[in-house]
């Protein structure tokens, strides 16, 4: 039977007879009651709780709502797009080939201003929609590439290899904002044979780095890939400024190899012949000779494969009059010439070296 309270009490008998266990649960909320009550007393006042523990049923707690974690950004959709000025598009890690460029430097009068250069595009590519975009922006940076095209020579005394020039200018100082239809910019090659990395850093029109683009400008003579060291009989290659300076093309070694034995063959002096010796030819990828290791001519020629410099006057190599004009003569019978008079048979002076080109 309910209580008033509409507690339901339900009695456990105990051991002793003496003391009831009462459990009590209240149809309200569900709450339990649990009592050990002395039935051997004689009034109310006498009735001993020897214990009560109350378990309120408040139900199921509800887990906490977690507290919602601010969302991250979703990556942004746009990145940096690259273009060549033949309207091809240019990856990531691309090697972009470039011949090196000619400056008059100290040449001047042996060769003019010929500068190279690859104008280039860049654009904001949204992958979501599939166009380009408006509101981001660029910058470009330079560095110096692991392949050196001969040049072994970044000292304190040299300084660092030049890389090029970036135009505009502004671009490799701050970011520049552009628009859907791109930018342009231009890299003009120095007349130093090598490999120059780039990064193009993008910044999006939210404001976040994005995606840029990674290669290389290659400056490189495109006549190199056909390049071979001159290993010739009676021809020592002694290049101390730059031990791999002794390239040349397969035509220019040919007629070279000619000249040698027209030399070492010639009747007039057959027993007195010198063996020869050259302290400069080209470079394994062309471009210029800085013979004092400075990033400065005045190595004019030895660029393309088709020069090299034959000691004739030096400490070590004097050749005398008879073996100096069996030479010349054997020089133009092999189709080659001298294209600086200073450095030939027609200086005032006998010179250290005759400078012969094909």
């Amino acid at each position: 039977m309910a209580s008033a309270n509409g507690v339901v009490p339900y009695p456990i008998e105990s051991t002793d007879g003496q003391t009831t266990a009462t459990l009590k649960i209240s149809p309200n909320d569900g709450s339990v009651a649990l009592g050990c009550i002395n039935t051997s007393a004689s009034s109310a006042n006498d009735i001993l709780i020897s214990s009560i523990v109350y378990y309120p049923n408040t139900g199921p707690s509800p887990s906490p709502s977690p507290s919602p974690s601010p969302s991250p950004s979703p990556a942004s959709s746009q990145k940096i797009a690259l273009f060549s000025d033949d309207g091809l598009q240019i990856p990531t890690g691309s090697i972009v080939p470039i011949s090196p460029s000619v400056y008059q430097g100290l040449c001047k009068g042996i060769h003019a201003d010929s500068p190279t250069t690859r104008n280039l595009s860049v654009f904001c590519f949204d992958t979501s929609t599939s166009n380009f975009v408006s509101g981001c922006k660029y910058s470009v940076i330079l560095k110096a590439g692991t392949k050196t095209g001969g040049h072994d020579h970044d000292t304190a005394t040299a300084g660092t290899r030049p890389l090029g020039i970036i135009a505009p200018e502004i671009v490799t100082i701050s970011p520049q904002t552009f628009t859907a239809e791109g930018a342009s910019f231009s890299y003009e090659a120095t007349d130093i044979a090598q490999d120059v990395d780039f990064e193009i850093m993008g910044i999006g029109s939210d404001g976040r780095t994005i995606p840029g683009i990674k290669g290389t400008f290659r400056v490189m003579d495109p006549a190199s890939t056909g390049f071979r060291p001159i290993e010739l009989p009676g021809l020592v290659m002694n290049v101390q400024s730059h031990p791999t300076g002794i390239y040349g093309t397969s035509t220019f070694i040919s007629k070279l190899d000619k000249a040698l034995n027209l030399y070492f063959e010639n009747p007039a002096d057959i027993d007195h012949l010198s063996e020869l010796e050259s302290q400069g030819a080209t470079l394994p990828w062309g471009g210029l000779f800085d013979i004092n290791r400075d990033w400065l001519n005045p190595h004019c020629g030895h660029r393309d494969g088709k020069t090299i410099d034959i000691s004739i006057n030096t400490p070590l190599i004097k050749l005398d009059p008879l073996e100096r004009n069996a030479l010349e003569s054997a020089i133009s019978e092999a189709g080659l010439n001298f294209y600086y008079a200073p450095e030939s048979p027609e200086a005032k002076t006998v010179p250290t070296h005759w400078h012969i080109q094909e």
